[in-house]
C-alpha cells in the first residue's frame, strides 16, 4: 500500500468520524426525547476529526512532492 492510498484512507475515516458526530449532534437537536447530547464531547470528537484530516492532507501533499523529486532525479 502506497503512501497516497494510506493518506486517502486516513482522510475518508476522518470524514467518516466527523459525520458520525454531526448526526449524533443534529439527531440530539431534533429530538423530543429526554435523550442529551453530550456537546463537549461532541466537539472534541469533531475537533479530532479535523485534525486527523489536516495530517492526512498534509501527508498526501509530502507524498506528492516526494514523487515530484524522485521522478526530477531519476529523469
Amino acid at each position: 500500500m502506497g503512501i497516497q492510498a494510506v493518506a486517502l484512507q486516513g482522510l475518508e475515516k476522518a470524514q467518516s468520524q466527523f459525520d458520525q458526530s454531526t448526526r449524533r449532534l443534529s439527531a440530539g437537536a431534533s429530538s423530543d426525547s429526554t435523550d442529551s447530547v453530550d456537546l463537549g464531547g461532541e466537539i472534541v470528537a469533531m475537533l479530532a476529526a479535523r485534525n486527523a484530516f489536516e495530517v492526512n492532507l498534509k501527508l498526501a501533499h509530502t507524498a506528492n512532492q516526494m514523487e515530484r523529486r524522485t521522478i526530477d532525479i531519476l529523469a
